[in-house]
């Protein structure tokens, strides 16, 4: 049934919520250990390192999931992707030993994540083919383990007086115990094989998907580094902590919702259906506003709540860019479906073209007022993920035959619940200053949670709503 709890997505969505909610913790932890300054230098070297862990699992990562013949494809592409974690490896020593430095130095930390890839490269390929196996609960679920060991390990290492290493650690832990799961659920072994077809066959997915990719890192990280360039780490500390509490919400809902719509993209563009192609797009990006949106309005409103009570008062600055960057994620959700519908419909220079031109407002921005503090990055941020949306919408809804009307109809309960939870916040703001700021933060909480999820539940009861399948 098209309006049921679809147990891939449900799933999906559990997991991403265990695992954002460990990665909140581990911020929440570090806040407490850490300054900005010290935050930053991590946050630099792992901006780096996460930009190499994104080509892993994108390019050929893809091109094993579109693959025509996979038992031809399927070595060659592990090997493929070996290379590229080897090269990643290689590219983060050889900064850190370019930088140096002693401990707790960017150069130090640089160095401490050089095997980071290495390791990231086997369960890129493990994941693929789970997913051409259709196995989506699964791939939404081995991470959460991960993530549980990396929290524990990093609490214990800060408490321990370890510093950032504790953070590496931490990263080196949930790597490990991912490659170890994946391994053990595939239970597939490649053999050292590279065929040139295969490579070739790959390449034209990769190619396209590696230059957006490169170009949505820079567009996420690429404040980091401007930052990092220009003024410090305590200012990209304070930028990065507050784009990653917004990212850590917005990919509750996002990242289900983008894996489930390349296995389902693929599967019905295989299968030549385009009107239910169409009608995918439209479930998918309904329902990914209506959950995200309302999500990211919340944490606006209560940006000064989050930061002063859950995270130690010399992290104040992150307040202002967790607002900033929360309208900023609302707007950049338009286009996380551009990926997969252009490269599934064979349109992927269109999709190169308008990701490389989003990094060139980006690059512009920043380098005209982005670099001034954190808040300005933010605003550049911002702009581009305006500039890219909309130039996004009109892409899809071009290619798809989705006519605006359509569009904005499917948006309607996104809108809706969003303005719900905005109105009920106005509405108790005499109630909550009479409580306590805990108590009320505790009580806006829950009446906001209990909001959202009754009113998905009622949209999807009454079929406004549709729960994607893989």
């Amino acid at each position: 049934m098209p309006g049921s709890l679809t147990p891939a997505y449900v799933v999906g969505v559990a997991s991403r919520l265990s695992v954002q909610a460990m990665s909140f913790a581990q911020i929440m932890i570090a806040s407490r250990f850490l300054d900005l300054s010290e935050f930053g230098v991590y946050a630099l070297a792992w901006a780096v390192a996460v930009i190499f862990n994104t080509f892993l699992f994108t390019g050929y990562y893809h091109a094993l999931l579109r693959s025509q013949d996979f038992e031809a494809d399927r070595d060659t592409t592990f090997w493929v992707i070996a290379t590229l974690g080897a090269c990643g490896a290689i590219v983060l020593g050889g900064i850190g030993l370019a930088i140096g430095g002693g401990p707790g130095a960017i150069g130090t930390t640089f160095l401490l994540l050089a095997g980071f890839p290495l390791l990231r490269a086997p369960t890129s390929w493990n994941e693929a083919i789970l997913l051409r196996r259709r196995r989506v609960r699964t791939v939404s679920t081995y991470v959460v383990v991960g993530e549980i060991l990396a929290t524990t390990v990093v609490y214990l290492g800060l408490k321990a007086g370890l510093g950032i290493p504790a953070l590496v650690l931490g990263r080196y832990v949930a790597a490990g115990s991912d490659l170890v799961l994946t391994t053990l659920l595939v239970r597939c072994r490649p053999v050292f094989h590279f065929d040139r077809a295969a490579i070739l066959r790959g390449w034209n997915t990769a190619r396209p998907l590696w230059i957006a990719s490169g170009v949505g890192m820079f567009s996420n990280y690429g404040a980091d580094l401007i930052l990092g360039a220009f003024l410090n780490p305590a200012a990209v500390g304070a930028y990065r902590g507050g784009a990653r509490m917004s990212q850590t919400v917005a990919d509750l809902v996002m990242q289900p919702i983008e894996m489930l719509s390349w296995s389902r993209f693929s599967r019905l563009e295989k299968e030549g259906k385009s009107a239910e192609l169409r009608e995918a797009w439209l479930q998918t990006i309904a329902l990914g506003a209506a959950s995200v949106w309302p999500i990211l309005l919340s944490f606006a409103l209560f940006a000064e709540d989050i930061v002063s009570l859950i995270f130690a008062d010399i992290w104040g600055p992150v307040a202002p860019i967790l607002v900033i960057m929360s309208g900023a994620r609302a707007i950049y959700f338009l286009s996380i479906l551009l990926e997969p519908t252009m490269v599934c419909r064979d349109r992927g220079r269109a999709q190169l073209l308008t990701r490389g031109f989003g990094a060139i407002v980006l690059l512009v921005s920043l380098l005209a007022f982005g670099r001034n503090n954190g808040e300005a990055a933010a605003y550049a941020y911002g702009l581009t993920a305006l500039t890219v949306a909309v130039i996004s919408m009109w892409l899809m809804m071009a290619e798809l035959g989705i006519s605006l009307l359509r569009v904005l109809r499917a948006f309607v309960p996104a809108v809706t619940i969003t303005l719900l939870c905005l109105a009920v916040t106005l509405a108790t703001v005499d109630v909550r200053a009479m409580m306590g700021q805990l108590p009320a933060f505790v009580a806006s909480v829950a009446v906001l949670a209990t909001l959202w999820a009754g009113s998905i539940a009622l949209f999807i009861r009454f079929r406004l709503l549709v729960l994607p399948t893989s």
